[in-house]
């Protein structure tokens, strides 16, 4: 159970690091360009990865059940609501009368 986390969060960020290091490293590619034009759309390139990037692959995860949020655990079970097994009768106490009535 206490690898789980771990887990979970590499699956969330592993690929968001990765989408990172190719934004990265189109932006050092962009920098190296000596054509003026091609340097521009590197420019614009790396800028689309991260902005388009990071929201569309959490978009895709979240829809393909990647990003299933950890199961709690309870200490004591909780009583299940099923309507086939009838729930115990709860006997009700009368309330106490109001302080100066009944007098």
């Amino acid at each position: 159970m206490g690898g789980d986390l771990p887990r979970q969060a590499l699956h969330l960020y592993l690929p968001l690091l990765l989408l990172g290091g190719v934004a990265g490293l189109v932006h050092a590619l962009a920098r190296r360009s000596p054509d003026r034009r091609r340097r521009r759309l590197l420019d614009a390139l790396w800028v689309a990865v991260l902005l388009a990037g990071a929201p569309v692959y959490l978009f895709v995860a979240a829809a393909m059940g990647w990003l299933d949020p950890p199961a709690r655990s309870t200490s004591t079970p909780q009583p299940s609501a099923d309507a086939s097994s009838p729930s115990p009768a709860v006997p009700r106490t009368p309330s106490p009368a109001p302080a100066g009535e009944g007098r």
